[in-house]
């Protein structure tokens, strides 16, 4: 069985977020990446954690201790 990945916050370990097109013009050009806006704690990147949907919880503990 193939596992399924998730993208989550790496700052409070939430999966909930919406990508931010606040900077229209960086799609035009090729090879732009695109910033996520964390809907719990309003985190923004480029890059968030992608993992294991099995491992979510375990990585939301470890982001809460400040292991990761």
């Amino acid at each position: 069985m193939e596992e399924k990945y998730v993208m989550m916050c790496p700052k409070c370990g939430s999966t909930s977020f919406k990508t931010d097109f606040a900077y229209p013009i960086e799609w035009e050009y090729e090879g732009a990446r695109a910033n996520y806006i964390c809907n719990s704690c309003g985190y923004t990147a480029e890059i968030f954690l992608e993992v294991i949907e099995s491992e979510v919880q375990k990585i939301r503990e470890k982001i809460r201790r400040g292991e990761i």
